[in-house]
């Protein structure tokens, strides 16, 4: 039946008000609700709610896209994320996170000073700069680092996982919108994780004084039995690394991988039942559940509404510009991860079939755009727990998106033509 009313889409009165208006009004209805603070639940069903009721009017259709949304690739999408946040919160709570970074303290202040965020930012949560923040703060402070130097290394470092990870919510939901495995998205956007890496410590080394500060003496270092303590600590990433093995080598579905992954953690470390009520209770975030369902249907709601037609019709013959500016621009205005991709992808849908380059350049805009974002929650934090002056700040920033811009497309381009 669903088949039958996209198809008698294009029969519609030609006098009604284009559905590419609409979702333009709609999307503009988002940022600005975000912008003031609304939750993005809300802020994103006011949109779709705008977009339906003035784009696709008829009731029936309208339940008809609803339940069509309401599949396996929606529960797929649903239990990945419930499971991905109940495992970055017990780590959290069970204090194996920290002792995670305590263990990169093996190689130097300096690797550990880029790599405590990086290790934290396997574990997405929201706020979780603040965490790394905390945790990465007495090493910055024997390296002797400007409060603006530490807000950039935290912000950067934790962040260079969102193209790729596939524990990250804007990747597990472009996987669904997609219709790809998080293995594909992953090697399809290996070389923005890299580029994110090489970028910011390209920049670190022209700007700043990071590299030069110096290493405590080998005759002060702590005693081999600390040393040997330490780099056994870093085997708690061993839960993570079973996820990759799980979902990236051997295919598993990837809620099933994590889930895999939390058993074995709960019979290896033993989580008191508070330290499992608590990240259960975390991760059940009726918020982002609802959200990942909005844009789910709303997805839909635009490849019924012909927007991806109409969009493809305008931007046939300047598609790397699509691809470009409007993740950019969205990821930019939101400061969120998961809204460039809710937002910016499914009207995109039928240029990302004219190259399979377009997709991690869409990734990469808007990747790029979250992390310039002023209303980025994890930017905010960090600069204020370090109190840092923002504008200083980005005197790193931008030019680290410029580098990486410029770096990731050039091995997207040579890698993958």
């Amino acid at each position: 039946m669903l088949i039958f009313v996209f198809s008698h889409y294009g029969e519609r009165n030609k006098m009604e008000i284009d559905s590419l208006t609409i979702f333009v009004v709609s999307i503009i209805i988002v940022v600005l609700l975000v912008l003031r603070k609304v939750n993005i639940a809300i802020s994103l069903g006011s949109g779709l709610l705008f977009f339906s009721l003035l784009a696709i009017r008829n009731p029936l259709e309208i339940g008809i896209v609803i339940l069509y949304t309401m599949n396996k690739t929606t529960l797929i999408t649903l239990s990945s994320l419930i499971l991905a946040m109940f495992l970055a919160d017990i780590y959290r709570v069970t204090g194996i996170a920290e002792k995670m970074v305590n263990g990169l303290k093996f190689f130097g202040k300096k690797f550990t000073g880029i790599f405590t965020p990086a290790i934290i930012g396997l574990l997405p949560m929201p706020g979780g700069a603040y965490i790394s923040a905390v945790l990465a703060e007495s090493i910055y402070k024997e390296l002797n680092l400007s409060p603006e130097e530490k807000s950039f290394i935290n912000y950067w470092f934790r962040h260079i996982w969102i193209p790729t990870w596939p524990l990250y919510q804007n990747v597990i939901l472009a996987s669904a919108l997609l219709k790809m495995s998080t293995t594909d998205i992953f090697k399809m956007n290996w070389e923005l994780t890299v580029s994110g890496l090489l970028g910011g410590a390209v920049i670190l080394l022209l700007l700043g004084s990071y590299y030069k500060k110096s290493e405590i003496d080998k005759d002060n270092k702590d005693n081999k039995n600390i040393e040997k303590a330490r780099l056994k600590n870093i085997l708690h990433i061993w839960p993570l690394i079973c996820i990759v093995i799980l979902s990236l080598v051997f295919g598993i579905l990837l809620p099933v991988s994590i889930l895999i992954s939390i058993f074995l953690y709960i019979a290896v470390y033993h989580p008191t039942k508070k330290h499992l009520y608590d990240a259960l209770k975390y991760s059940f975030n009726l918020t982002i559940i609802v959200l990942v369902v909005e844009t789910l249907i709303f997805g839909n709601m635009i490849t019924f509404g012909g927007v991806t037609k109409e969009l493809t019709a305008i931007f046939s013959s300047y598609a790397f510009l699509a691809v470009t500016t409007i993740p950019f621009i969205i990821g930019f205005a939101t400061g969120t991860e998961l809204t460039y991709v809710a937002l910016a992808f499914p009207p995109l849908i039928n240029i990302f079939n004219q190259s399979s380059l377009f997709i991690p350049i869409a990734f990469l805009s808007g990747y790029m755009g979250v992390m310039l974002s002023p209303s980025h929650s994890c930017l905010i934090l960090t600069v204020q727990y370090y109190k840092a002056e923002l504008p200083k700040v980005y005197r790193y920033l931008i030019p680290s998106v410029i580098v990486v811009f410029a770096v990731a497309v050039l091995l997207i381009y040579l890698l993958k033509l």
